[in-house]
């Protein structure tokens, strides 16, 4: 081997050690926006979360006083507000499991579980709050029509069935934007382990 073949093979290792190292950088650097684009999703989830969350405080002593001052009976009161407490409990599960395993500060491994666990327990939510509602939605009807005159009660019906297609059209549409983003947080997670 002459001079210059062993001057050109020292350059080809310093250029390989060169690219060697800026695709280490490049990893890092992809690792660190998906770190980023994860925790901005579970940001938007825990933001959800922490609505959800005053509107459950804030809505039961609301709740009382609404059923109280038009005269629906306390039993649908009582049912109103143990619903109001069940779902606070169970959206403050959720937020505290996501809150404790952002991206940015926890092992992937950790987020993504924790992901997958909060995913489960929204989509298993939906068991517990349509059945409530649909039977919550009867009584109120059934009250509100013992409460209002003969010749009101179309419209009492009519203005409740609006604001229950209303109502339900956003619930369903946040919590499938929920699961869409812990879908994207999981997919998004498991690419970054698949690499390493």
């Amino acid at each position: 081997m002459n001079i210059e073949d062993t001057s050109q093979m020292e350059q080809f290792r310093s250029q390989m050690a060169i690219l060697k190292q800026k695709l280490e950088h490049q990893t890092i650097v992809n690792d660190k926006l998906i770190r980023q684009a994860v925790s901005s999703k579970i940001r938007s989830i825990n933001r959800k979360y922490l609505i959800s969350l005053f509107a459950t405080l804030f809505g039961g002593p609301y709740i009382w006083w609404f059923f109280a001052h038009y005269g629906y009976t306390v039993a649908l009161a009582v049912f109103t507000s143990v619903f109001f407490i069940i779902a606070f409990v169970y959206t403050l599960r959720n937020w505290l499991l996501m809150r404790r395993n952002d991206a940015l500060s926890t092992d992937l491994v950790q987020t993504l579980q924790a992901a997958i666990k909060a995913k489960r327990r929204d989509a298993r939510w939906l068991w517990v709050g349509i059945p409530f509602l649909i039977i919550w939605y009867a009584w109120f009807i059934f009250e509100t029509c013992r409460l209002v005159a003969p010749g009101r009660i179309k419209e009492m019906v009519i203005g409740s069935v609006i604001g229950a297609v209303i109502g339900l059209s956003w619930g369903l549409h946040m919590h499938f934007k929920s699961q869409r983003q812990y879908k994207e947080i999981i997919a998004q997670i498991n690419d970054i382990t698949k690499e390493n």
